[in-house]
């Protein structure tokens, strides 16, 4: 239960406009400050949390994935930042439950299918020519499906790690001709872009 005194208006001033890569949840105690962790040197990309790992993950512009501990605030026990994409942003991640797998991609314009236990790269996915936005994955069929800056959706067949379908989005979206995420839904199943 929240009362009107439990945090100040000074207070949500201050914490509006944060670019520098600060996050953290939120504790709804009366007067109880948030506490912060800085775990990313510039723009936060995506934030979620899943729940086989009992861990929120993050990404950034600044390469690095996160695995954290909720409760704790902070990265979860021995695993450092990981940084499969080198020096490039990471745009999107998911979690492939069946395979126990991460796929991440962004600015170098590659999936890397790494291993959150062990921080290794399983494989890498190429055939993107611009930067990746999203990434979904269809366990049903033992795909995930990828969406670049320039409007190409590839599904892979994660079981091959090869390309089996390529489309382009050809249709003008005024007033900016981009796309920017999309959703995958099982119970169609079916691909919504937006």
């Amino acid at each position: 239960f929240l009362d009107d005194n439990w945090w100040s208006q000074e207070e949500d001033k201050k914490k509006e406009g944060k670019t520098d890569g600060e996050m953290g949840p939120i504790s709804f105690e009366k007067k109880k400050r948030p506490i912060r962790r800085q775990y990313h040197d510039g723009w936060v990309t995506k934030v979620g949390f899943v729940d086989d790992l009992q861990a929120m993950v993050t990404s950034g512009l600044d390469g690095d994935v996160n695995l954290c501990n909720v409760l704790e605030n902070k990265r979860k026990t021995n695993q450092p930042a990981i940084k499969l994409h080198k020096k490039y942003g990471v745009h999107a991640w998911c979690w492939c439950k069946l395979y126990k797998f991460f796929a991440s991609g962004g600015l170098d314009r590659q999936i890397i299918i790494w291993n959150p236990y062990t921080q290794m790269a399983m494989n890498y996915l190429q055939g993107h020519n611009a930067p990746i936005l999203d990434i979904q994955v269809n366990e049903a069929q033992h795909q995930l499906i990828s969406m670049s800056v320039d409007k190409v959706v590839k599904v892979w067949d994660i079981q091959h790690y090869r390309c089996i379908q390529t489309f382009t989005d050809k249709t003008e979206y005024k007033p900016e001709d981009r796309l920017t995420c999309m959703m995958f839904d099982r119970d169609l199943p079916g691909l919504v872009m937006c």
